[in-house]
């Protein structure tokens, strides 16, 4: 479902590059929504994922989302895009100026280059992967060097981000595991409360 909006996002700036200007394979990207939606579809999701799960030896699923439920996550993750979006373009742009009219290309090359990353899964986290195909996708906004440094910057911005993230999990479930601890029977809590 993530895929299916990142390339949802992206299809309408990529379909009308002048680059690509002439050029009727620029359509397959935007063909290939309605594909995968048409493969979300429970009717055709399930039993191709069960089919997979019996070939590896696995039990089938339990339960699938609803064509409903599947949308309504489908839109849900097209305004996460559109954020973390936004955040790439104010990146980009304390790079290198920009115009507000930028924003759809920046958005663009960042879900694309996350999807690229998704597809080529043998390089822990994208590595290398997603950060060049951003570089590429900026291209069409900034200068080939520029795009580098804003692709290589925003991976390290993400890393810290996440890293913040963690560090703030962490430190939130030690103190629920502390605050919660278990007091043996007949022994009496050391924070006073007198609970025996």
């Amino acid at each position: 479902i993530a895929m299916c909006a990142a390339i949802a996002i992206a299809a309408y700036f990529i379909v009308t590059l002048e680059a690509l200007e002439g050029n009727p394979l620029r359509w397959l990207l935007l063909a290939s929504v309605p594909l995968m939606l048409a493969f979300l579809h429970p009717r055709v999701f399930q039993p191709a994922t069960d089919w997979v799960l019996h070939k590896l030896g696995r039990e089938p699923l339990p339960a699938v989302l609803g064509f409903r439920q599947v949308i309504l996550v489908l839109a849900g993750y097209v305004v996460a895009w559109a954020i973390m979006g936004i955040s790439a373009y104010a990146f980009a742009r304390s790079v290198f100026m920009l115009d507000p009219t930028d924003y759809l290309a920046v958005t663009a090359a960042f879900t694309l280059a996350w999807a690229f990353a998704v597809v080529t899964f043998i390089s822990p986290s994208g590595l290398g992967t997603r950060d060049a195909a951003y570089a590429l996708g900026l291209k069409a906004v900034m200068p080939g060097a520029v795009a580098a440094a804003v692709a290589i910057g925003m991976r390290i911005l993400l890393t810290a981000v996440e890293l913040v993230y963690v560090a703030i999990a962490v430190s939130i479930a030690r103190r629920r595991r502390s605050s919660t601890r278990v007091i043996p029977e007949g022994r009496i809590d050391d924070s006073g409360s007198g609970n025996e």
